[in-house]
């Protein structure tokens, strides 16, 4: 069962990363899902383990079907936190 918050918005929840993929020429550089739907990029190799924003292209090799899995979780959440109308 599913309590639904009123007034909870997703910018009051922390962004969650989720992995989709990994760069075809440095298997350390690692694409990530972020619950607000944006791309980032993250290498595994940055000690400070620094998340920055990307537009991924052709030199990703992204897992499609995960992605998409992740996607519909992340509609799902933001239906299930909009505040209730009526």
């Amino acid at each position: 069962m599913h309590t639904r918050l009123r007034g909870f918005s997703a910018l009051d929840r922390p962004t969650i990363y989720s992995i989709v993929g990994e760069h075809r020429n440095e298997p350390a550089w690692l694409l990530l899902l972020g619950s607000d739907g944006h791309h980032y990029f993250m290498s595994l190799l940055d000690e400070h383990g620094e998340i920055e924003p990307i537009d991924p292209g052709s030199e990703w090799r992204i897992d499609r079907s995960a992605e998409r899995r992740l996607r519909e979780d992340l509609d799902t959440l933001n239906d299930e936190a909009s505040p209730d109308i009526g």
